[in-house]
């Protein structure tokens, strides 16, 4: 069992950080066909961090500051 439970580990880290997977963005029917629309492949780590990095550059320095300090009250 245990030995199970380690080749999962490194394969969960294989498919989030090297396996480029496909998403479906659109499923639905145009002129009686159905059509897929994906994403283009990317892993599941690069579209995390893809998320991540925007909210950080639109942070507001003041606004943050503010709410630190209203909880260290």
């Amino acid at each position: 069992f245990e030995l199970l439970a380690s080749i999962y580990a490194d394969l969960r880290l294989y498919i989030n950080f090297f396996q480029p997977v496909l998403k479906l963005v659109f499923k639905g029917r145009v002129d009686g066909k159905f059509i897929k629309t994906y994403d283009k492949a990317s892993t599941p780590y690069q579209r995390i961090m893809a998320r991540l990095v925007s909210p950080i550059f639109m942070l507001d320095s003041i606004r943050l500051l503010y709410a630190i300090r209203l909880t260290e009250k």
